[in-house]
């Protein structure tokens, strides 16, 4: 087998795999999703059956001498470049997420050269078969440390174990080590649910915390002074009026924060050269689809609440000279009040709990919305994008799975939105698309899943037994 690199101009990622039989993959390299399986006293997830599947050739048989090893990896650091001549690999992430890198040495492929980058993980759990003669290494990601077993067909060998210089300037491999850790983040909202989630996982580059005690952003002069004594890359708007019934009875306060505030940041950013990644809603629809809906589709929003995030967001498109606005739902989280928190109290003292059924959206875990939000800027992404964690249920069902795996008894009864008697209207049906946010390589977890990582984070917060 000849192996060599061909010369390369510029830094890339190559092919960024967004599906695992994508035409992109290096040939030879095979991947397939893990199967994960959640109850309410964790998850089960299969990693491989020797000689079936991805692992058909992971059995001692002639010279293979099967070794399965485990390796923990911190926040940061990259493992790489490293490629075999004898040895296949069989990689399966168990916690975590990494950014994996491939490259085809081989100059008889027909993908010689080319390279791959895959994001795999908790967030993603694909297991991914590396063949001889292509180049592989990981950067761990996020704020915990990268978890990840792996299968070879051989016992390990030192003189089979080839490396190359991560920075090797042939290859030319953008780690994003340099370029986008050095970027300054300006998080306006950094008090709220979603804010105090995106200070505790950023990692890529400096993350500038702020809230309305540092600027009202109903003031110009206020987010002026702000973003000039930062200077940001990326200002993330995660303040908002979010009280939809409130909306109704002040809508002054939500326009003001909304569609003012919002407009005043987009407009100093324009003074800044900063990039705007805005936080928005799934109510600018009206709720009237049959079919989850898409960015492109025509917004139609229902009530003040609604209107004010979205003429948020022509603010952004018309000021900002560089933005991506994230729509996204139903949002829940362990450091601020949300609805599984209000459902997990009120079962505490009621023998049965009434929850509209005729509602259907995606609920969305802050902590794997942070994630996200860190990739898509990471990613330079612009737009507007869907981002939710994984399936759609209603109110009812939401409430029911969230007792079911907290352990509670509690007897829960659907009710009409008629009959919840709620002062601002909602969309019947608001469930977004994930194939926006799919197109960069990001895929949620279900919501069940985040239900379970939820309570997870309660239990350690010592806010429920």
């Amino acid at each position: 087998m000849e192996l060599a690199i061909p010369c390369r101009a510029g830094r890339t990622l190559g092919e960024i795999i967004a599906e695992p039989d994508s035409s992109d993959l290096i040939d030879g390299v095979r991947i397939e999703p893990l199967q994960v399986h959640p109850d309410d006293r964790g998850f089960f997830m299969e990693l491989a059956r020797l000689g079936k599947g991805l692992a058909t050739q992971m059995v001692p048989e002639g010279d293979r001498r099967i070794q399965v090893s485990f390796t923990l990896t911190y926040p940061g650091t990259i493992q790489a470049i490293h490629y075999h001549s004898e040895q296949t690999d069989l990689w399966a992430p168990v916690s975590g997420m990494v950014q994996v890198f491939l490259y085809d040495f081989r100059r008889n492929s027909k993908s010689f050269g080319c390279t791959n980058t895959n994001y795999v993980g908790k967030f993603r759990p694909w297991e991914i078969l590396i063949p001889l003669g292509v180049g592989h290494g990981y950067k761990a990601l996020g704020v915990e440390p990268t978890q990840l077993l792996y299968f070879t067909d051989r016992h390990y060998n030192p003189a089979d174990e080839l490396r190359i210089a991560y920075n090797d300037p042939a290859i030319a491999y953008d780690w994003e080590t340099q370029r986008k850790e050095a970027m300054r983040i300006l998080l306006i909202g950094a008090s709220g649910m979603l804010g105090k989630d995106l200070v505790q996982e950023w990692t890529a580059g400096e993350l500038i915390p702020a809230s309305s005690r540092e600027a009202d952003i109903r003031d110009l002069t206020q987010v002026r002074n702000l973003v000039d004594a930062h200077r940001p890359d990326w200002i993330i708007l995660a303040a908002a009026y979010t009280d939809v019934d409130g909306s109704e009875r002040a809508p002054e306060t939500a326009y003001g924060v909304n569609h003012k505030g919002t407009a005043n940041v987009a407009r100093v950013a324009g003074e800044y050269n900063a990039h705007v990644f805005y936080v928005s809603t799934d109510y600018v629809f009206d709720g009237r689809a049959d079919r989850p809906y898409e960015p492109d589709h025509p917004i139609a929003p229902l009530n003040v609440y609604d209107d004010s995030k979205a003429k948020g967001e022509a603010a952004v498109c018309e000021f900002a000279p560089g933005w991506c606005i994230a729509r996204t739902s139903w949002l829940f989280g362990s450091q601020g009040s949300s609805f599984p928190e209000k459902i997990l109290k009120a079962a505490e003292c009621k023998p049965e709990l009434q929850v509209v059924l005729d509602q259907i959206g995606c609920p969305t875990f802050t902590r794997d919305l942070a994630f996200a939000i860190q990739q898509l800027i990471i990613s330079e992404a612009r737009g507007t994008l869907n981002v939710t964690n994984a399936g759609c249920c209603s109110w009812f069902d939401f409430a029911k799975e969230i007792l079911r795996q907290a352990g509670r008894a509690t007897r829960v009864s659907p009710i009409t939105t008629a009959e919840a008697g709620r002062l601002a209207k909602r969309p019947r049906y608001s469930v977004l698309s994930p194939a926006s946010l799919n197109a960069y390589g990001i895929y949620m977890r279900s919501w069940q899943e985040s239900v379970t990582a939820y309570l997870a984070e309660l239990r350690h917060l010592r806010k429920l037994a």
